[in-house]
């Protein structure tokens, strides 16, 4: 072994030369490693063969959730077409049904104004077969009670005043029969209003004139006199009258 500095010849335990006293560096002799086969690059983890893409766990999912999406998107569409379609089928239909209720004419049906011809007298017989009697005492308590029945009653007119308009006549009658023992005479008393309409060519009711006569309470009537007084009357309608004189 020589010195690196001077190159004089060195004992191999020499520490220092002996020719320069340099300290002496020993060079530590390189052990050969033993032949073996080529190192591979480590990475951390021994290395697979990398699969194939279609050989992948995650590609079938993704094909799957692809299919799914697809196949909801279309019957999505199809659900929304047959939406459209029917509307507008239920909208020809309306449009169809408004034409052709524009387009009909309308059925005029004119009202039927005639009346059935009825026999006159067989209305005047079922009217006075309606008619009930009844005395004044009865009538003149509560007038209006009695409103719309009909009655039959006999009696001597009193006052007679013809209307300004049409051929309806005013009547006072006394409805209530008095009769004396030993004299051959009647009375009339108990006054009721009365209205009549005198039929065309009909002779004209007087005053004392006694009839029998068919009508309809009208209940109270109330009227003033030419002395400004109120008085109030049992009223009779009068449909139907015959003369007893």
């Amino acid at each position: 072994m020589k010195c690196q500095h001077c190159g004089n010849e060195l004992k191999e335990s020499a520490k220092f030369c002996d020719g320069c006293g340099a300290p002496v560096e020993h060079q530590k002799t390189p052990v050969s490693a033993p032949q073996s086969a080529p190192m591979q690059p480590n990475f951390g983890s021994p290395q697979h063969p990398k699969k194939k893409i279609y050989k992948q766990w995650w590609f079938w999912v993704i094909i799957v959730v692809a299919f799914v999406v697809v196949f909801a998107i279309g019957i999505s569409n199809e659900k929304n077409t047959d939406k459209k379609g029917k509307t507008q089928t239920a909208a020809t239909v309306v449009e169809t049904t408004a034409e052709e209720v524009t387009t009909e004419e309308p059925t005029t049906v004119e009202p039927t104004t005639e009346k059935p011809t009825e026999d006159p007298k067989k209305v005047e017989k079922e009217f006075k077969d309606s008619c009930d009697t009844i005395d004044f005492k009865t009538l003149s308590r509560n007038p209006d009670k009695y409103k719309g029945n009909n009655y039959k009653l006999t009696g001597e007119i009193i006052q007679v005043q013809e209307s300004a308009w049409g051929d309806t006549v005013d009547l006072r009658i006394n409805i209530t029969k008095e009769e004396f023992e030993y004299i051959d005479d009647v009375m009339w008393t108990d006054t009721i209003f009365a209205t009549v309409e005198i039929p065309d060519g009909e002779d004209k009711l007087l005053e004392d004139d006694v009839i029998t006569f068919w009508g309809t309470c009208d209940g109270n009537y109330t009227y003033e006199t030419v002395l400004g007084n109120n008085v109030s009357l049992p009223k009779i309608d009068i449909k139907y009258y015959e003369l007893n004189n």
